[in-house]
């Protein structure tokens, strides 16, 4: 017999034989295991988990929006300018970012508010005067700046080797965000050459 025919059947005041008293206790008791299991899983109304274990999982896209986006021509920038790179190269698939066909300046972050790293490096030409230096600009869907964050700055390295800039690991967390642009600069008194930039990014 069902539950609800046994629960039907205490309601119209008729006894339970043994074997019914005995299912209807053992539902009870599963009831209230499965009750305090969905109880631990709630955090003020949230679902989550405490450190599980998920062994072998297969991923329908990538857990972290990992994308990587480059330049990897030599590109000659202006003395003493922030100058908006053009990226040409692309790896990784992202629900979260994705360039922009139409200006391959634009990095865009397809979901609004989501919190990231982005990090990278860039080879400048031989020259041992100034500093090199790069910026990540925000924008807003009306294409609005919404300010700026410093990834690293350097001095050049002396004259017999060129310079590396490592982007520092940013946790950007711009709520109007809907993309971004990345801008290099120098000031070698002269127009310089940059070999490379690599960059990425990936959820946190």
């Amino acid at each position: 017999m069902t539950i609800g025919n046994l629960l039907v059947k205490l309601s119209e005041r008729r006894p339970l034989n043994p074997s019914e008293k005995e299912e209807l206790r053992l539902w009870g008791n599963q009831s209230q295991l499965s009750n305090s299991y969905v109880a631990g899983l709630q955090n003020g109304g949230n679902t989550y988990l405490t450190s599980p274990i998920i062994e072998t999982p297969i991923w329908g896209g990538s857990p972290l929006g990992a994308y990587t986006f480059q330049v990897q021509t030599d590109t000659v920038i202006p003395n003493n300018t922030d100058t908006v790179v053009t990226f040409d190269t692309f790896l990784g698939y992202s629900n979260y970012f994705k360039v922009d066909p139409s200006d391959l300046s634009k990095i865009r972050v397809v979901k609004k508010g989501a919190r990231f790293f982005v990090g990278g490096t860039c080879e400048w030409a031989t020259n041992s005067t100034g500093i090199r230096n790069i910026k990540l600009f925000g924008f807003d869907n009306e294409n609005n700046s919404i300010g700026f964050v410093g990834l690293n700055q350097v001095p050049a390295t002396p004259v017999t080797a060129v310079t590396l800039l490592n982007a520092v690991f940013v946790v950007m967390e711009m709520p109007e965000l809907a993309y971004f642009k990345i801008t290099v600069a120098q000031n070698s008194g002269a127009d310089l050459t940059m070999n490379y930039l690599l960059m990425f990014m990936f959820l946190v």
